[in-house]
């Protein structure tokens, strides 16, 4: 079976709802978030003033650069997976179309075809950990089983 890739340039279109970047708000504990890229540079800040900051970026760029910029909890690099986890759970959830396409992949690998270290990976990029791809396999299963 040929693996889902999304996030380079000339890769198919129906996959880039996976990206961070799509726009597909969510609501977790009562926030509504815009992007799953929003939450996860939010829930980075050590400041409290931060997440709100974040999440009121106007595009997942701005929220990017801007989480790149603020001071980090000291346990980001322990929980940042189980944080994304969150966020794409309630993407995937919330949004029932996307829910429904990422099921769609049925057994395929999914890899986000970026060159980035921790979240890309996949044939194009062997030296990526795949970490995001690895996250929506993970939330894959967890819709399968309802």
């Amino acid at each position: 079976m040929r693996p889902v890739l999304f996030g380079g340039h000339t890769d198919p279109p129906q996959w880039r709802p996976f990206s961070n970047f799509y726009p597909a708000s969510f609501i977790i504990d009562g926030v509504e978030w815009p992007t799953t890229e929003h939450y996860y540079q939010a829930m980075k800040a050590f400041m409290p003033e931060d997440p709100e900051n974040v999440r009121q970026c106007p595009t997942p760029w701005q929220a990017k650069k801007l989480g790149s910029a603020i001071p980090l909890r000291p346990d980001w690099e322990e929980i940042k997976y189980e944080v994304m986890l969150v966020a794409l759970l309630a993407k995937f959830t919330q949004n029932p179309k996307l829910g429904q396409l990422l099921l769609s992949t049925e057994d395929r690998v999914i890899h986000e075809n970026r060159p980035d270290l921790h979240w890309g990976g996949g044939p194009n990029y062997l030296t990526g950990r795949d970490l995001l791809g690895k996250a929506l396999m993970r939330v894959r299963s967890v819709l399968r089983a309802g």
